[in-house]
């Protein structure tokens, strides 16, 4: 004699949603405390369509040609910075939770004739302005670095 179980397929449909529905409610239960203690991010959002002398500060050997942003000419050892003039919050105030950030641009590297290239060109957050104390030679301009 056997003990199997037979289940009847309407059963084992209504166990199975059941089962869903269970899982369901575990995870709203996991992701309601997360929820309740995310603080809104606001955004700040800017887009240069040709620069002028309004929209970023130059610092350097930095200039506008016809509304192209120059950081550097046939010289060595220079340094160009073009910065945005107005703070850009990256956290909440009284906050140690950054706020995401994300950017896209687009650049072009033309080189001079019979001219040895840079070291680079980085996008950078400062919390200052200006170049002093930074290095032509090295670490792509960003400061001076002593050990």
């Amino acid at each position: 004699m056997s003990h199997e179980k037979h289940s009847s397929p309407s059963l084992s449909a209504s166990w199975v949603a059941m089962r869903k529905h269970n899982n369901n409610h575990h995870l709203a239960l996991l992701l309601l405390p997360i929820i309740l203690f995310c603080q809104p991010v606001s955004a700040k959002d800017f887009v240069f369509n040709g620069f002028n002398s309004s929209s970023v500060s130059l610092y350097g050997s930095a200039v506008f040609e016809s509304r192209i942003l120059t950081l550097t000419n046939q010289t060595s050892f220079q340094i160009g910075r073009a910065l945005y003039p107005t703070k850009i919050r990256t956290k909440a105030p009284n906050s140690s939770l950054v706020y995401p950030f994300s950017t896209s641009f687009i650049f072009a590297m033309a080189p001079y004739k019979n001219v040895l290239p840079g070291h680079g060109l980085v996008f950078l957050f400062v919390p200052f302005t200006g170049i002093e104390g930074a290095s032509a030679a090295q670490h792509l301009g960003l400061s001076e670095y002593h050990n």
